[in-house]
């Protein structure tokens, strides 16, 4: 039971990295308006973030694989709960922020460019996982 919960836990942290960048990148327009930034200020501040942020989480990620996945095979199961987590997290914040301004909608190329990282993101929690339970029988020689 422990192990399912720390899985569980695992899958939601995977989706909160990706899930912030959608957000960011959707809601442009919104924090442009909200916070009175020009719109080349938004986008080099989310561009920083998500640079950043996938170093930053890709390092956590490889520790939190090594420390809580014990070598499972079962851990792959975490692609699937993350993408469920990440549905999740996107219909939460729909209903709760909905977009009341039209001029905050955001432009269809986003669309495109979040396709894109939605077909890489089970790749990239396979290729953590990998590199995890590589990292973690270094260890152990």
């Amino acid at each position: 039971m422990k192990w399912f919960v720390k899985l569980n836990l695992m899958s939601a942290f995977f989706a909160i990295p990706f899930l912030l960048s959608i957000e960011l990148m959707v809601n442009v327009y919104r924090i442009s308006r909200v916070t009175g930034w020009d719109i080349d200020r938004v986008n080099k501040i989310t561009n920083i973030y998500q640079m950043a942020g996938f170093v930053v989480t890709t390092l956590f990620f490889l520790f939190l694989v090594n420390r809580w996945m014990e070598g499972r095979t079962a851990r792959y199961v975490s692609i699937l709960l993350s993408i469920l987590y990440l549905f999740m997290f996107i219909y939460i914040i729909k209903k709760g922020f909905p977009i009341t301004f039209q001029g905050d909608k955001a432009n269809p190329v986003s669309g495109l460019i979040i396709l894109g990282e939605f077909l890489l993101f089970p790749l990239y929690i396979a290729v953590i996982n990998v590199f995890g339970k590589r990292i973690r029988s270094s260890y152990r020689k």
